[in-house]
């Protein structure tokens, strides 16, 4: 009985661990994406009038730019990365696309 459990234990610190990981490496691709948004923006500012600068801060866009990523991240829930059970996706989204069988006529 405790050699049961005790391996079931350690299937499920294995999946936490998967978990986490794929939580960590989804977070690392968010902070990515931001520092090349953040880049991508530096570059605009370069070519930006100097009366439309004064209609845009810079700071208030960065800012909302974090904040979406904070919601991002926030919406992953607090142990980790969400993820959906096989039953909860429906089946048509599991099944893989295959190429469908032609008869073919012999004459």
């Amino acid at each position: 009985m405790d050699s049961a459990l005790s391996e079931k234990m350690g299937a499920l610190d294995e999946k936490m661990d998967n978990y986490y990981s794929e939580y960590k490496k989804s977070v690392k691709r968010l902070e990515r994406d931001v520092g090349s948004l953040e880049d991508g923006l530096e570059n605009l500012d370069e070519y930006v009038v100097e009366d439309l600068d004064e209609c845009v801060d810079r700071e208030t866009v960065v800012d909302l730019i974090h904040e979406i990523v904070l919601s991002l991240i926030g919406k992953k829930g607090s142990r980790g990365a969400v993820l959906r059970k096989s039953e909860d996706i429906p089946h048509k989204q599991r099944r893989k696309a295959r190429p469908r069988k032609v008869k073919q006529i012999v004459v």
